[in-house]
């Protein structure tokens, strides 16, 4: 019983990776294609730089903002296709829970070598891009150090945030689809100017709404934040399984 669920489990990965390497590559593809406009944003900027400037990693900036992009709209729009199409082709839904996480979970081993590539090539190349009195400041090591440390699990929980959002929008239907796009449009139009209000003018309602936010991830920092991200996860993947347990196929 044991080897038969197996082989099931395993064709079922093989047959969402034949159905999603595309997006894979895409979510690799943009991140390089980031990464290199980000270098030429340097080479441009190299000569109107003030002496006191600091170099902004922005080639690691935009490979993650990019892939963060990629996995966010792969998941809302892919997990109904194959939800439909693994469950037609005999899988449980139990199967096709762990093989959906196992599958995007390899896809992220390879956004993690690539955003640690793209880091090392940052490195190295950024005393050519940039002027010589433009040093790397404390968040270029900051940003450096913590996508290489906590990069792979940061990943996972995103995708499995994401999977929330696409489970939702299958459960739900297009009401859903409405509630994340105005939620996405509040987060780019908002996001920015709370980051500089926080900085600029932290006594307007903007700025306070920043100071709550910072002081919130300060408060949820080191062992506290780390087990409440886990119960975190824990909770958002017994929500995705229940729902697909109670999901009906659609085609």
């Amino acid at each position: 019983l044991f080897r038969s669920r197996m082989t099931i489990m395993l064709e079922a990965v093989k047959r969402q990776l034949k159905s999603t390497y595309d997006h894979a590559i895409l979510s690799y593809v943009m991140s390089i294609l980031g990464f290199l406009a980000a270098m030429v944003m340097w080479l441009v900027l190299r000569g109107v730089l003030r002496k006191e400037a600091q170099y902004v990693p922005l080639g690691t900036i935009m490979a993650l903002g990019l892939c963060g992009l990629c996995i966010l709209f792969s998941q809302i729009f892919q997990t109904k296709l194959l939800f439909a199409l693994e469950i037609s082709m005999g899988s449980t839904r139990r199967i096709f829970f762990l093989s959906y996480l196992l599958v995007q979970a390899l896809y992220n081993a390879g956004n993690y070598i690539l955003l640690v590539l793209l880091i090392l090539l940052e490195k190295k190349t950024r005393p050519f891009l940039v002027a010589h009195n433009v040093a790397a400041g404390k968040k270029a090591e900051l940003i450096w150090s913590w996508t290489i440390r906590y990069g792979f699990p940061a990943l996972l929980v995103f995708t499995i945030v994401s999977i929330l959002f696409g489970t939702l929008w299958m459960y739900f239907g297009k009401v859903v689809g409405v509630i994340l796009w105005i939620l996405w449009m509040a987060f780019c139009l908002g996001g920015p100017n709370i980051a500089d209000a926080l900085t600029d003018a932290p006594n307007s309602i903007l700025g306070k709404v920043g100071l709550g936010i910072a002081g919130m991830i300060s408060f949820f920092s080191g062992a506290i934040g780390m087990i409440v991200g886990i119960v975190f996860v824990i909770a958002v993947l017994v929500i995705i399984y229940c729902m697909m347990q109670r999901q009906a196929v659609q085609f």
